[in-house]
């Protein structure tokens, strides 16, 4: 779809204002998506992550808080207070 966009942008059969519109849509979409709500969890992380938004979870267990991150294939944490 972007290529296609991209391609009646130099083609010249698209106004560039209708263009930018479009653009600014698409990475608006992309910074929605990248701020949803991280999942919650009580028990650490052990699954391996299949897109982006999975390697990011927040450990809440009782008074202990954390962030995991999945980074160069295994879990990592930070503890948050």
């Amino acid at each position: 779809m972007a290529d296609e966009i991209k391609d009646l942008k130099l083609d010249g059969s698209i106004d560039s204002t209708i263009y930018e519109k479009i653009e600014q849509v698409r990475v608006n979409d992309d910074f929605k998506a990248s701020n949803q709500l991280k999942s919650v969890v009580s028990t650490a992380p052990t699954y391996v992550p299949v897109n982006f938004s999975e390697q990011e979870v927040y450990y809440l267990n009782g008074t202990t808080y954390r962030k995991y991150f999945y980074i160069e294939n295994s879990w990592r944490y930070i503890t948050l207070t």
